[in-house]
């Protein structure tokens, strides 16, 4: 004699287990079997932005810090990357140096920048600073130019380093200095 079998307990009785398995499995490993870990990583981290004429700014605990112009900005993850740069550095809220630059990086993480073959000029103290790098540390309160040129008020200097101390106001001039001071007669 043939026994009946009834499907409906049989799959009933499947579904269950396996429910029952998975979730022990998720329980026990603490993740999830059907999405690989890589992947969901990998989507969550990934962001670029890429902009054309663009203007990027900095604002501190003691007002702006800088404004930055772009012909092409990028940004990949937590940088920003600059092409074709102007823009101000402001001490306290108030304008400090007119900036160009050919190409920088901004660390967003940090709020440094990074700037390449750049000059900045203070019209009203006549001063001009060129370099080849220029690193912007806005925590330190300082930026940093190295392969550095300056000219104003009856002096010219050439140097490994120029560094300027923001919140001291102090220009220090680093490694195989050269100065010329001008005199008038």
């Amino acid at each position: 004699m043939l026994h009946r079998v009834d499907w409906s307990l049989a799959t009933l009785v499947f579904v269950s287990l396996f429910f029952l398995v998975g979730v022990v499995y998720v329980w026990w490993t603490g993740e999830l079997p059907f999405f690989p870990q890589e992947v969901l990583e990998g989507e969550s981290s990934f962001s670029q932005i890429q902009m054309e004429k663009a203007e990027i700014s900095r604002v501190g605990e003691k007002g702006k810090e800088w404004v930055l112009n772009a012909h092409s900005v990028e940004q990949k993850g937590d940088d920003v990357f600059l092409i074709d740069v102007s823009g101000v550095f402001f001490q306290e809220g108030i304008p400090l140096y007119q900036v160009e630059a050919q190409k920088g990086q901004i660390f967003l993480s940090e709020g440094d920048v990074e700037l390449q073959k750049v000059k900045l000029i203070n019209e009203e103290k006549k001063e001009t600073l060129q370099g080849e790098l220029l690193l912007w540390r806005g925590k330190e309160e300082k930026f940093e130019l190295s392969e550095a040129q300056f000219a104003g008020q009856g002096i010219e200097a050439s140097c490994q380093q120029i560094i300027y101390n923001i919140s001291k106001k102090k220009l220090l001039f680093e490694n195989n200095v050269e100065l010329k001071i001008k005199v008038e007669e």
